[in-house]
């Protein structure tokens, strides 16, 4: 049985909130070279080249203005981000099986690679090393299981509102 279809929407929503994860570290580096360049007096203007008259507005205040516009946005998806984390959060509480849920949290909550969620699951046995190929076998086997738990929990949740 294909369970792909079971697992779309889930897989869906967790890309979108990483995707979103994403999109917030990049405008938080965009604030941070824009308050850079901000912060930075530009130099003479030695070209000797006439300068426009009238209409040119402060452009301190113009970039100010633009800071102020990036910050609201990046509140704005802060909010979206905190208000699926914890939608997210509160489905993978639902979850029985907590290799299952560790597996959530870690991929996609905390965004840790495959290799230190696969440590996270089985590091401590005493094989770890000597297998750890079949050891990131089973903790893929794990995470479309914690998949399947998670699309039945979001399917309860959305029919029961």
């Amino acid at each position: 049985m294909n369970d792909q279809p079971k697992t779309k929407r889930i897989k869906e929503r967790l890309h979108r909130y990483t995707a979103l994860l994403r999109d917030i570290d990049n405008q938080r580096e965009r604030l941070d070279r824009m308050e850079a360049t901000i912060g930075s007096p530009s130099g003479p203007d030695l070209s000797g080249m006439p300068r426009p008259q009238g209409g040119v507005s402060n452009p301190v205040a113009a970039a100010v203005e633009k800071k102020m516009e990036l910050e609201a946005k990046i509140r704005q998806k802060e909010a979206e981000e905190k208000a699926e984390r914890r939608a997210i959060e509160a489905m993978t509480e639902l979850m029985d099986d907590p290799d299952e849920r560790l597996t959530i949290q870690l991929k996609y909550l905390d965004r840790a690679e495959w290799p230190d969620v696969t440590f996270a699951l089985y590091g401590n046995r005493p094989d770890f090393a000597d297998k750890a190929d079949a050891y990131q076998r089973r903790m893929y086997r794990v995470h479309g299981r914690a998949l399947l738990s998670l699309a039945e929990i979001e399917a309860e949740v959305n029919d029961s509102k």
